[in-house]
């Protein structure tokens, strides 16, 4: 039941400035076009396998402080989802298929995407281009949404597994990668991973979950290499944190050849002692010592090995073997994330 115009004709439907008293059921409806702008919904608006054909403009008002728009498992192929002058509208996008929509920035009381909830969302010719700036000012996250009580009826966030979620952000991350955006793809592939090493470690260690041990070990050990790359180089997407790893890498092997080694020997002044602790560390002669053990640290971790100092001792030799390894390891993770970024 409401109050208001409404206007219908071949599958179009008007209900501007109309009012309803009780929930709003459009559950399964089919429309060309729907006009919802100035509605208002005295409780929630159901749409869900709701289907619009060609657009559907929402702007509705809520009768008290925000009211809820369940599109899920909905189909909007365009149109626009907007916010009242006063309140706030939530749209529930879960499992929903969304192609050319706009998402109007105006009268936003909070973050355009903490208005909408996408969850194993279909995106479909969606243009996250046109929306970058809030979705950075969001964190790259489109799953969850600032409503408070429309949150706590729409139920979904039990859907918000992290096998679900991982799905979310692979096609929000095909759906820009569509369309060319790649600082967008990136961010939703990160999302991705993030939520890909929660499932693994779910999987693992969560006894609610339904596996053997062994596929529990192999859980584990996909959590371990995806929080390693997560760690050095941001899955392939942050190349200043290589060098930051491989900056500190240098650094403490450094130390540890000054404070717990034989030293080392070479020429040109380079052969040093170990200095037998870290409470010499800070002393000049420490400092000294510690200078020459980073160049040595530097050409190890390089691989250049100039041949002009060598370590002294078998615990040297096991660090500068250890740091070589890295060295390689890290090296050629700068040219694996600088070969992604041309690849994209």
């Amino acid at each position: 039941e409401f109050e208001g115009s409404a206007n219908m004709h071949n599958d179009d439907a008007s209900f501007e400035a109309a009012t309803f008293r009780g929930k709003a059921d459009f559950d399964k409806a089919s429309f060309l076009y729907a006009n919802f702008t100035h509605t208002t919904f005295a409780r929630d608006a159901a749409f869900t396998e709701a289907e619009f054909e060609h657009s559907v403009a929402f702007r509705p008002r809520p009768a008290e402080s925000e009211t809820l728009v369940d599109l899920s498992d909905a189909v909007v192929r365009g149109g626009t989802l907007g916010q009242p002058e006063q309140g706030d509208a939530f749209y529930d996008c879960t499992h929903a298929e969304v192609r050319e929509v706009t998402l109007d920035d105006e009268h936003c009381a909070h973050g355009l995407f903490n208005h909408f909830r996408f969850c194993n969302t279909d995106f479909h010719g969606f243009d996250f281009t046109a929306h970058k700036t809030y979705l950075a000012r969001n964190n790259w996250e489109i799953h969850t949404f600032a409503a408070t009580e429309a949150a706590d009826r729409s139920g979904s966030e039990t859907d918000f597994t992290p096998a679900r979620l991982e799905n979310t952000y692979l096609k929000a991350k095909n759906c820009a990668s569509d369309f060319g955006d790649r600082k967008a793809a990136a961010e939703f592939f990160i999302k991705e991973m993030v939520y890909r090493r929660r499932k693994n470690w779910r999987a693992a260690f969560t006894r609610e979950e339904a596996v053997s041990p062994v596929n529990r070990t192999k859980a584990l050990g996909k959590w371990i290499g995806n929080k390693v790359l997560h760690q050095t180089c941001g899955y392939g997407e942050r190349l200043w944190r290589v060098v930051y790893v491989s900056a500190v890498t240098v650094f403490i092997w450094g130390v540890l050849y000054t404070t717990t080694t034989q030293g080392t020997t070479g020429s040109s002044g380079l052969t040093t002692q170990g200095i037998g602790g870290l409470s010499n560390l800070f002393s000049p002669e420490g400092a000294v010592v510690l200078g020459k053990n980073m160049y040595f640290s530097m050409v190890t971790f390089t691989t250049l090995g100039y041949g002009d100092i060598q370590p002294v001792g078998s615990t040297a030799r096991a660090l500068a073997g250890l740091e070589a390894f890295l060295g390689a390891l890290l090296v050629a993770l700068v040219v694996f994330v600088l070969g992604r970024r041309v690849a994209w």
